[in-house]
């Protein structure tokens, strides 16, 4: 009796361990499964070869492609999920295409395949865990499509060649972030571009927050709002398409993204937010739609570069400082019925433009044109405002009269 027993222990030991041992279940032209429903619907799991991930080197190589389904013991699998591990360390694996039957890519599949260039993700997988593409540094571009719903931590780290992310998936675009997790913390820094494709309906709240990098975005059609703050401080970033079916532009979306030279807004904007565009100093020009209605506070301020811009009959507010700081605008351009405090515009307003570039308001030079190169200040002038000359780097002369009596804080800074 006694033996029997041992003989039964040993018997479960022996297949517990061969349990362990025995990573995958069976393989099909150069691909490893295992079961994970033996009974109907029969599914399978694409995983390594042998007992761990690492005891086998480079047993998927070159260019791989998953089917939806493969036959095992005349049994019809659907193949439903990549695996934990599955691809870990397979530097020679070149490209992957997922099938559509997939709906989960388990943690690390693709962690260090760094000679992974190419990877098709199909329309039915709704998680990417963590890790999945830790370390593939050959990896230039990637698509998320309209089904994923999650994307663990750390997917993209240390892929130091993705410069593209295009996105589908309107539940991670519109994810609000915060300013220490936004989009680059999943896709990484070095993203150039991001294009938010069909599917995207909200670009979330802090979505590119801070991307000196990026220099291109291109936003789909489906996209009906830009969140707070979604691309504030792109320095980087030099023109934005705003689509045809976005509605609002949220507070400070754009602001301080100093580098953009270009802004096209779209026939269904209804309203651009607070601070959308602060400090943008490098716009020169910007054409409102007539589906604005509002334009909010401060939402063009400081926008010294700004020479013109239209705005319709269609804008029934404009918020106070909306385009202060704008002193190379003509008072022609505005609709003064909509404004809600008009010396918000007449503050800006110059009584005077002189010939080698200054411009005076009220007695004080308020700016002068960053062409300028031998300026002569007339006598009428009694003060030199903050920031004046600021970025004047061609100015090689200068005449002030006795008559300005006071001269503002940085009037010469950054005339190099």
């Amino acid at each position: 009796m006694k033996h029997n027993c041992l003989t039964l222990v040993l018997a479960i030991l022996m297949s517990m361990v061969s349990n362990v041992l025995s990573a995958h279940d069976f393989e099909v032209d150069g691909i490893y499964y295992d079961i994970t429903s033996s009974t109907e619907p029969f599914t399978v799991a694409v995983t390594f070869q042998g007992t761990s991930y690492n005891e086998y080197s480079d047993e998927y190589t070159g260019s791989i492609t998953i089917p939806e389904t493969v036959t095992y013991n005349n049994n019809n699998y659907a193949v439903i999920t990549i695996g934990f591990y599955a691809f870990r360390g397979c530097s020679n694996l070149i490209s992957v295409t997922i099938p559509e039957s997939v709906i989960t890519i388990g943690r690390h599949a693709f962690n260090g395949c760094s000679g992974l260039t190419s990877v098709t993700i199909g329309n039915s997988v709704t998680s990417i865990e963590e890790g999945t593409f830790y370390q593939c540094s050959s990896l230039t571009s990637v698509t998320i499509p309209e089904s994923t719903t999650s994307i663990g931590r750390n997917t993209f780290r240390n892929c130091s060649s993705l410069t593209s992310v295009t996105i589908h998936s309107n539940a991670i675009a519109s994810t609000t972030y915060t300013s220490s997790s936004t989009l680059a913390g999943v896709f990484g820094s070095q993203v150039k571009e991001y294009i938010f494709g069909e599917g995207v309906e909200t670009i979330g709240s802090y979505a590119c927050f801070k991307r000196t990098g990026l220099t291109s975005i291109i936003i789909g059609n489906s996209v009906t709002q830009i969140g707070d703050y979604a691309f504030y401080g792109c320095t980087g970033m030099t023109s934005v398409t705003i689509g045809n079916s976005v509605n609002s532009i949220g507070s400070s979306a754009f602001e301080l993204c100093s580098g953009l030279t270009s802004v096209i807004i779209g026939n269904s904007v209804n309203s651009i937010g607070s601070y959308a565009f602060d400090r943008c100093i490098g716009l020169t020009s910007v054409t409102i739609p007539n589906s604005v209605t509002s334009i909010g506070g401060s939402a063009f301020y400081n926008c010294r570069g700004l020479t013109s811009i239209t705005i319709p009959n269609s804008v029934t507010s404009i918020a106070n400082d909306a385009f202060s700081g704008c002193y190379f605008l003509s008072d022609s351009f505005i609709n003064k019925s909509a404004l809600s405090d008009d010396t918000n515009w007449g503050a800006n307003i110059v009584d005077e433009e002189t010939s080698d570039g200054l411009l005076i308001k009220d007695n004080t030079i308020v700016r002068c044109r960053p062409w300028a190169i031998e300026v002569n200040i007339p006598e009428s002038v009694t003060s030199i405002g903050a920031e004046a000359f600021n970025g004047c780097s061609g100015l090689t002369y200068i005449t002030i009269p006795n008559s300005v009596t006071e001269i503002g804080r940085g009037a010469f800074y950054n005339c190099i």
